[in-house]
């Protein structure tokens, strides 16, 4: 079984692979930090498709770096809010990854993203972020095993 974390901040992103490494046994997670890496990562992502992923909302465009590549303007101009989103709707361009369940794991509050959330094609659940993992983890059970 393989879970893909997409998220930019390092703790929690730790915290979790470690939590998911627990629960999930034997369970293979990969981490894809920024915007651009998840774009860059998109035909790798669909020929090794995980079984869920858990998507950060806001998501930083790159590291900043004296070489980093800069967000095209549609992507400055939607800014870093909404950047979940539009990878989520990246993979649901695709055969091999339209059908991957989703879990938007935000500090977002759902009533914040309704109308951004009616928009979304594929298989999604919406959770906040929290330390307790038993829900979020009953949650990604019912993916997996539904899928």
């Amino acid at each position: 079984m393989r879970i893909l974390i997409v998220e930019d901040d390092y703790l929690q992103y730790e915290w979790l692979v470690s939590e998911i490494k627990i629960e999930f046994r034997n369970c293979i997670v990969d981490v894809i930090q920024t915007e651009f890496e998840f774009r860059e990562k998109l035909d790798w992502i669909e020929s090794n498709p995980p079984n869920i992923i858990l998507m950060d909302i806001m998501l930083r465009w790159t590291d900043p770096s004296p070489n980093m590549v800069l967000p095209p303007p549609e992507i400055i101009k939607a800014s870093f809010y909404d950047a979940g989103f539009r990878c989520q709707e990246l993979l649901s361009q695709r055969e091999n990854t339209k059908r991957i369940p989703i879990i938007f794991y935000s500090v977002l509050d759902k009533d914040d993203l309704e109308k951004k959330l009616k928009e979304v094609k594929t298989k999604f659940i919406h959770m906040k972020k929290d330390s307790d993992t038993s829900f979020l983890f009953s949650q990604m059970w019912k993916l997996i095993k539904a899928k």
